[in-house]
């Protein structure tokens, strides 16, 4: 057990280093590429804080065929992202939501959870499926790229860079924010393998059962980059970096990850899972883009009421 809370400890380091310098370098890309700091955030800040959800589901799944573990990692990393990031990033400081992010990037993320669900509704995951949902995360960044084509041609590199400093984030070369990008993806994929292989070690030591370690543990853990990138973003009131972050992640969680896991070999879909888990991520996901719509903002209010709603899931888990 002590080896598994300094595994945990050691993970928890790297992911807050590594959150440091991708939020750095992502910054200073947007800047110095003339790019949205809500599209660095959708796509590079999304794609780097995804990929523990990434390894550890392929792992799961194709190493171990454990399809509940990968499934549930997805899904309970899309109710943490929800819940408990956003819920803590919004009580630490609210969050002002762009037009774009409210208009544009919610309601994709939305319709993404929506055809997710409905594909879990057919029992299994075929590799047909799959196809299907890679073949939607290629649409999406490509229409991210011309989103960001469009944005050069409307503001120029100074202005972009106006609007960056204003935030009070530094600024380097460009070489050193590429650099700071690597090195932050690094720092939070080995962090969160780390992490998530501590966390489950000790739930095992603990007789947990595998959807709830999925669920809960190493959905948590896998959604530590998130968290990490999200609270640092929303502490130097980068609030595009930050909601972006988790509308991508979600995102790239859905399309990404159960795609490729579903091409590799088919996923099977348990009643529990489809009827009480991604029922609450869908109710979460329709939550947040309603609250956008009509708040424009996330208060400290929403925030707590986001993390209460996550603690009681966690109780319902627990005690079902």
């Amino acid at each position: 057990m002590l080896v598994a809370l300094l595994m945990m400890a050691a993970g928890i380091a790297l992911l807050y280093l590594g959150a440091e310098g991708l939020v750095r370098g992502s910054c200073g890309i947007a800047a110095w590429m003339g790019i949205s700091p809500l599209i660095v955030g959708v796509t590079v800040v999304a794609l780097g804080t995804s990929m523990p959800e990434v390894i550890t589901s392929v792992l799961a799944h194709v190493g171990q065929g454990k399809s509940d573990i990968a499934m549930g990692n997805v899904i309970g990393s899309n109710i943490a992202n929800i819940a408990l990031v956003l819920g803590l990033s919004a009580t630490l400081h609210p969050i002002d939501i762009s037009e774009q992010a409210r208009k544009r990037e919610m309601p994709i993320m939305l319709l993404v959870t929506v055809i997710f669900v409905g594909i879990m509704a057919l029992g299994t995951i075929t590799q047909l499926a799959g196809a299907f949902l890679l073949a939607g995360i290629f649409a999406y960044m490509g229409y991210q790229i011309y989103l960001a084509k469009q944005h050069r041609l409307s503001k120029n590199r100074m202005e972009i860079l106006e609007e960056e400093t204003k935030e009070a984030t530094p600024h380097y070369s460009l070489n050193t924010d590429l650099l700071m990008i690597f090195a932050g993806l690094l720092g939070l994929v080995f962090g969160g393998h780390i992490l998530v292989t501590g966390a489950v070690n000790a739930a095992e030591l603990l007789g947990i059962s595998e959807r709830i370690i999925a669920l809960t543990i190493v959905a948590a853990g896998t959604s530590c980059p998130e968290v990490a990138t999200s609270l640092l973003a929303a502490y130097r009131t980068q609030h595009d970096i930050s909601v972006g972050n988790i509308i991508g992640s979600n995102i790239f969680n859905i399309l990404l990850v159960i795609g490729l896991c579903a091409v590799i070999l088919p996923m099977k879909v348990s009643a529990d899972m489809l009827h009480v888990d991604a029922m609450v991520m869908l109710a979460l996901a329709a939550v947040m883009t309603g609250v956008a719509f009509w708040a424009k903002r996330f208060g400290r209010s929403v925030g707590i009421a986001l993390l209460a709603s996550y603690v009681g899931y966690l109780t319902f888990l627990v005690m079902s």
